[in-house]
């Protein structure tokens, strides 16, 4: 089942690129996008983050829009496993951040089932808000229903979910 991935190699200075908003690149053939090693975005990523420790909260705002504006030029490109999509929030310090990358993963997520492991990243509050952005309905999961349902009946994913709950 193993079957070829795509391999970014990067053909300029990561900074360069993103100071640029262009990235040169050379892919690898590829039968299947679906990326089954960590997701990792290299030296443009891994140089940002590291730096990125000891900055201002400024300075980590400027850092992790950047690496939203990477993330979504790539998730055009690739389908994410849950655990996968995990590790790339778990990038993100700034909730906002967190909640955009999310969004921009969502669709995105080849395993649909397993969902509930990348929403475990986020607090109340931020699914909350994860919920009110994409809906009830397409971040419930009927094979895993735990949890607590606040649910307003006049809205219809609320209604849809509390359907499904009953």
């Amino acid at each position: 089942m193993v079957e070829q991935m795509q391999k970014l190699q990067f053909a300029q200075n990561p900074e360069e690129a993103l100071a640029s908003s262009k990235l040169n690149m050379k892919w690898g053939i590829a039968k299947k996008k679906v990326l089954k090693q960590a997701v990792t975005f290299g030296d443009v990523v891994g140089s940002l983050l590291t730096r990125s420790k000891k900055q201002s909260t400024a300075e980590r705002h400027a850092v992790e829009k950047s690496i939203l504006k990477f993330l979504r030029v790539e998730a055009t490109k690739h389908y994410f496993e849950a655990a996968q999509a995990v590790r790339v929030l778990q990038m993100f310090q700034i909730s906002q951040h967190r909640i955009e990358a999310f969004v921009v993963l969502f669709s995105r997520i080849s395993d649909e089932e397993n969902m509930d492991v990348a929403l475990k990243c986020f607090s109340s509050e931020e699914r909350m808000r994860l919920m009110h952005r994409l809906g009830y309905l397409s971040l419930f999961n009927p094979m895993k229903p735990d949890g607590h349902y606040q649910l307003d009946l006049s809205v219809f994913d609320q209604r849809a979910v509390a359907e499904m709950l009953v």
